[in-house]
């Protein structure tokens, strides 16, 4: 390696002399760009992302072994405490993950289920936390008290949305998974949870946050701003299914139900634009039901009820 350093480095040289213009790999691509750590090789952009990350006295620590190839073109170096990826695409880079994350991350599949990190890991803007983001559209959210949690998709778009941590959700406390018997998509958060289910196109993103005092907020949205969504809610599981709640206005509505049982049919409340939403100051048996239209003013084709708890 270092007789071939320095015929590049006379090539070069003379080139330079001779007036000539050589062109030059990029760092990305270049095997003897970089220098040695801890005995081993860290080479192209890798080094310089090593480098400024404090290099072995950094967070990474050592590296414990020379790079090799990643998925789509890229290449990838392991550390005591972490990795870096470098892609071939310039829009996504050379970043680190590292500690929990990082180990987080390569559990769940690393680069071959969610892409590579667009991100090194970074603080929180609320201070509690540090995350990294994912260029196949997922994250993975970290603090001492929830561990590493990664959000991903419809979810986490919902989630940032809303405010990612700073929303009235919190941080994730669940990756995402299938909610058992329904065919959804869930992920709990410190004071809610997001679902949704895959393939349905009367399905809808669902959010139950829930706030000091017993206060819940369930909240659904709409594909288009014409689509319907019913709800009923009651207090009694056993005849939830004969209640349906009217009076909800077109932003949402509150309710309090009262001590009792219901049991008694009414009309069903039709949510038809915006984000809607309905708070419940109580435990009560919500159903939702989506429809969409084929247009404004045409019928609407519904799905079947969504029963949830709270």
């Amino acid at each position: 390696m270092r007789i071939r350093k320095a015929l590049r480095c006379a090539v070069v040289v003379l080139s330079a002399v001779l007036g000539l213009v050589v062109p030059v790999a990029p760092a990305f691509a270049d095997p003897w760009y970089g220098g040695y750590h801890c005995g081993i090789f860290v080479g192209g952009s890798i080094h310089d992302r090593y480098q400024a990350l404090g290099a072995e006295r950094g967070p990474l620590g050592c590296p414990t072994r020379s790079s090799v190839p990643a998925l789509r073109s890229g290449r990838k170096q392991e550390f005591r405490d972490g990795w870096i990826y470098s892609s071939a695409d310039p829009a996504v880079g050379t970043h680190a993950v590292w500690g929990d994350i990082g180990r987080h991350w390569i559990q769940l599949g690393a680069e071959a289920r969610f892409g590579y990190p667009v991100t090194d890991e970074l603080p929180t803007p609320d201070g509690r936390g540090r995350f990294n983001h994912f260029d196949g559209g997922a994250s993975i959210y970290w603090t001492s008290r929830t561990g590493a949690r990664l959000v991903k998709g419809a979810i986490r778009d919902e989630w940032a949305r809303r405010g990612w941590e700073r929303s009235a959700l919190g941080y994730p406390v669940s990756d995402e998974g299938p909610r058992a018997g329904s065919g959804e998509r869930l992920s709990r958060f410190e004071h809610g949870e997001i679902r949704w289910t895959p393939g349905d196109p009367f399905s809808s993103l669902l959010v139950q946050v829930r706030r000091s005092g017993g206060q819940m907020e369930l909240a659904w949205r709409p594909r288009r701003l014409w689509d319907v969504y019913n709800v009923r809610y009651s207090k009694d599981p056993v005849c939830s299914a004969e209640i349906a709640a009217g009076g909800i206005r077109p932003r949402g509505a509150d309710f309090t139900p009262s001590v009792g049982t219901y049991c008694t049919a009414g009309d069903e409340a039709q949510i038809e634009v915006g984000h809607p939403w309905a708070r419940f100051m109580e435990t009560a048996v919500v159903k939702v039901q989506g429809c969409t239209r084929r247009g404004i003013l045409r019928s609407s084709s519904c799905g079947p009820w969504q029963q949830y708890e709270f």
